[in-house]
């Protein structure tokens, strides 16, 4: 995880470059992710790998009364304060934390309550292996109020596999570079630690990454006492959430490329 706190802190968002508009159809869809489960009042909400704080604006359209932040980046986390600072509607706080470790789920198991937990492209790192994706999870249901939503994205499971069985260990475009570690996974193989090294031009360059198997998700939030709502590839949002909201799609300035079908949302609920 070093590396990874490493890579964010030092990550800034570039926005003059031909990656923009695919960001901010990124960003569309995490907007309408956020909007599919803010619909209660005073909303407690947890940012789990909260990064930059990037999803506090977004927050703004919805009832949501108190923001926590957690990241394993501290100097991403300073970010992320100055962000509420900039939103005086929102009262809450970022700390610089390992939302995968013991440490965060017995913080949050003393805390009142979430009503949303949001993990937006950070999910993956957890699945290095089971323990740590199993740590993960724990901690999310500790942290969410029974009837709460747990939403987030990662890179489509099944969009992963097939490109690497059709093209190789290493497949890509000028959006973005895969190269599995593996082949294929062997007969038997556990469906944790299948990693591969992965560049998003302009966001992410040559970081470890692990496949996030959908059953295993699935699986594993079961056992947390999360059952699923709903999965959905990004080229969905494209094909429908444009269609009924293309005012918001316009002037978000998003732009839709095939490279964005690499990741999928998901929706919990805690029974």
């Amino acid at each position: 995880m070093t590396e990874v706190a490493a890579h964010y802190n030092t990550r800034r968002a570039r926005r003059d470059d031909f990656m923009l508009p695919v960001r901010n159809f990124h960003n569309f869809v995490k907007t309408r992710l956020i909007a599919s489960v803010c619909d209660g009042d005073a909303i407690r909400y947890l940012d789990f790998c909260c990064g930059n704080g990037g999803d506090i604006g977004k927050l703004k359209f919805h009832p949501v009364a108190e923001y926590f932040g957690i990241d394993i980046a501290g100097d991403a986390v300073g970010r992320a304060v100055q962000r509420l600072e900039e939103n005086p509607h929102l009262a809450g706080d970022a700390i610089p934390l390992n939302a995968f470790s013991v440490t965060c789920g017995a913080m949050l198991d003393g805390m009142r309550s979430f009503d949303v937990v949001s993990c937006q492209f950070a999910l993956h790192y957890a699945f290095s292996d089971e323990t740590t994706a199993r740590t993960c999870v724990q901690n999310v249901s500790l942290a969410l109020a029974s009837g709460g939503s747990f939403v987030g994205t990662i890179p489509d499971c099944d969009h992963l596999l097939l490109s690497r069985a059709k093209l190789g260990r290493r497949f890509g475009d000028r959006y973005h570079q895969v190269r599995f570690a593996r082949r294929e996974c062997d007969a038997g193989a556990s469906v944790f630690g299948d990693a591969y090294e992965f560049t998003f031009t302009g966001a992410v360059e040559a970081l470890t990454e692990y496949v996030v198997h959908k059953s295993a998700l699935v699986e594993l939030c079961r056992e947390c006492g999360m059952e699923l709502v709903e999965w959905r590839n990004f080229e969905t949002y494209y094909e429908r959430d444009r269609l009924e909201h293309p005012s918001l799609f316009q002037r978000m300035g998003a732009a839709f490329q095939p490279v964005s079908r690499l990741y999928t949302t998901f929706r919990f609920r805690k029974e």
